[in-house]
């Protein structure tokens, strides 16, 4: 009889736990929405990076650490970054300083899952020494970009990209005209419409995203999207390093394999155009580089897809 309770007990907890597991997985759980992982779930072992607190409003103040027994292994000078999945780096702290860091969240910044990174100074591509450690930013005030809007827009005129939606703010740098920019939040401050946007960072800085005023851009329409200096370049495309191109020696040249990869237009000459990588792909490419004008793929913007010249 004991035996049977016994059973019957275990299997009353089992059904609880089962019960408790489900209701968390239900889609629109609060719980689910306002927490972030903790960093544990995310680096169990070797160096990686604690945060505190996890769940924070923009202009808090977090603590940031690089934590292991293994800290002698790093040898390089690293620098502290905020990134967003899919976007990159959206605030460069500068040094990581001790091990430690007590950073602000940027103002205005939108709600959602970010992560701290350490890497090297430039984050250049596979430099970060340490896993990652996730912050969830709460923030009602900033609204995402309507979805049924086209999310690139081009840069019309010069205009900087801010750290908050106000001109008095410290810029990044400025987007020159033909900068193609991808709006994730929209936000009404002192009567002026801003977007909070991801950019592709060719000349200065290392952020990927930041703040510009909507009036400075235009929707990409089938008029103007061959205008942008944001392009990408057919793969196989050929192509030449700039100090061979610029000596006349046009023998052996590379063939492009990132396809994803966004160049900027330097130059134009005869039907063959300059391009600049980002900073993020020196491993492949160091320099500029000259492709055949024939080879770009533009940005199309609303028109939901991307066209070879």
């Amino acid at each position: 009889m004991r035996g049977r309770q016994t059973c019957l007990n275990h299997w009353l907890l089992a059904v609880i736990f089962a019960l408790a597991f489900l209701s968390g997985c239900r889609p629109g759980n609060v719980q689910e929405e306002a927490a972030a992982p903790h960093p544990e779930e995310i680096s169990p072992q070797g160096i990686y990076l604690a945060a505190s607190p996890l769940i924070v409003k923009p202009g808090d103040e977090v603590s940031v650490a690089l934590k292991s027994d293994r800290l002698h292994e790093i040898k390089a000078e690293l620098a502290l970054g905020l990134s967003c999945p899919g976007i990159g780096l959206v605030k460069n702290y500068g040094r990581l300083k001790d091990n430690h860091a007590r950073v602000k969240i940027p103002p205005d910044l939108p709600a959602g899952n970010y992560y701290f990174l350490a890497a090297d100074p430039k984050f250049r591509v596979n430099s970060g020494v340490g896993t990652y450690a996730y912050i969830h930013v709460v923030n009602p005030d900033v609204l995402p970009a309507d979805p049924g809007k086209a999310p690139r827009r081009l840069v019309a005129t010069a205009t900087p990209l801010y750290s908050r939606p106000e001109a008095a703010a410290p810029p990044y740098h400025a987007l020159s005209p033909g900068a193609v920019v991808k709006v994730l939040a929209v936000k009404e401050a002192a009567g002026e419409q801003w977007y909070w946007a991801q950019v592709n960072v060719y000349e200065t800085g290392r952020e990927r995203a930041g703040w510009l005023r909507a009036a400075a851009t235009v929707p990409v329409t089938p008029e103007n999207y061959r205008t942008a200096r944001e392009v990408r370049l057919r793969p196989g495309a050929k192509y030449y390093e700039h100090e061979r191109f610029h000596r006349g020696d046009l023998g052996a040249p590379g063939e492009w394999h990132l396809a994803d990869e966004v160049l900027w237009i330097v130059e134009r000459r005869e039907k063959m155009v300059r391009l600049r990588p980002s900073g993020d792909i020196v491993l492949a490419v160091d320099k500029d580089i000259w492709a055949a004008e024939a080879d770009l793929v533009y940005f199309r913007g609303d028109l939901r897809e991307e066209e070879e010249h």
